[in-house]
């Protein structure tokens, strides 16, 4: 009985982290009038972005992006990873808007002095306007072969290494001109923290960076908006080999909303809606609750909750848990030998 009484007492402070993010809500809720009325007339208002550039545009939605932007007297600076996908999408934006300009780069972001080069050369040209860093990996998206160590730090060399390596280069003539849009490519996959703790980690330090920066560059007339996508049909989550993802969009949704989002410059576009209030829900659980909530909501997804699936070192531990299974078997028959022949020594 001491012990249950013991375990009920470390329910206190779950159950006031609860009982503030109630009494919170409902405040926020009573005031939220007078909040959206006090953003109407102190965020900035930015005309329409005339030099963009966006980053992971060879698939998913930075491709969807750029042809949502591409537009008569738009110039548009493209970068990705694959020449081929480069040309195609350029292509495809001058079919769309044949006075467009398109200037294509073939850069991994992760490749700080290039990409820094690129951009400090094309904003001395054509001073830009729209930054949207866009290009991110996961587990599933990078190759079997390599290890989940290696995976781990390409996941944050990209995502978070990669965000910065797009922005902070055209940060300084930003803050010259008081003026520029700054869009970071996050995830709702931090609000659960429930699967692929790398990828989850790497999105939760870009939507911190983003929240936080918003609030620094403000005074320089610079506007930051983080994006959280839930499930977007795109390549990374065709690798993923899901047969259901609950309340996914396509990419062209999610680059409209963006898009919407970024014109009335918010502070966070979430979507689609289902996952965003979902996924919500999630981050006010306390800690200790999840490992009871966390493994019903997992059934609801069928992908791989564990990020080493999508390693061989997968296949490596399972042929060495099978090896020590027969192991410990081959030990107990044995044992179980030794035994019989003993007695009937004794016998």
């Amino acid at each position: 009985m001491s012990t249950l009484k013991e375990s009920f007492k470390t329910m206190i402070p779950d159950v006031l982290m609860l009982l503030v993010s109630i009494v919170g809500s409902l405040l926020l809720l009573v005031f939220s009038p007078l909040l959206h009325l006090m953003n109407a007339f102190r965020n900035k208002s930015f005309p329409t972005p005339k030099v963009i550039v966006i980053t992971g545009v060879t698939c998913g939605i930075g491709r969807s992006l750029a042809l949502k932007y591409a537009d008569n007297g738009v110039v548009l600076a493209l970068i990705g990873r694959s020449m081929d996908k480069l040309n195609e999408l350029k292509a495809d934006c001058q079919r769309k808007a044949p006075n467009c300009q398109v200037t294509l780069a073939q850069i991994d972001v992760s490749h700080r002095d290039k990409l820094k080069k690129f951009l400090s050369e094309f904003d001395a040209q054509h001073s830009v306007d729209l930054v949207i860093a866009n290009a991110g990996i996961s587990d599933a998206t990078l190759s079997k072969e390599m290890s989940y160590e290696e995976k781990a730090y390409e996941i944050i060399n990209t995502n978070v290494n990669g965000a910065m390596n797009t922005l902070l280069p055209l940060l300084p003539s930003f803050r010259k001109r008081r003026h520029g849009q700054i869009v970071l490519i996050g995830s709702l996959s931090p609000f659960l923290s429930m699967m692929y703790p790398t990828y989850s980690a790497s999105k939760a330090a870009v939507n911190s960076y983003a929240l936080t920066l918003r609030h620094e560059l403000k005074p320089y007339g610079i506007g930051v908006t983080m994006v959280a996508p839930g499930f977007v049909f795109t390549h990374m989550t065709d690798v993923l080999g899901a047969t259901k993802l609950p309340m996914a969009v396509s990419s062209e949704y999610a680059a409209q909303t963006i898009h919407d989002g970024v014109s009335q410059n918010r502070a966070f576009i979430g979507f689609s809606t289902g996952t965003m209030l979902t996924t919500w829900f999630a981050s006010i659980i306390p800690p200790d609750f999840r490992d009871s909530i966390y493994p019903i909501m997992m059934r609801l997804v069928d992908t791989p909750s564990d990020s080493i699936v999508y390693t061989n070192e997968k296949e490596q531990l399972k042929n060495s848990t099978d090896k020590d299974r027969q192991l410990k078997l081959f030990s107990s028959s044995q044992a179980t030998v030794e035994q019989v022949t003993n007695s009937k020594k004794i016998q």
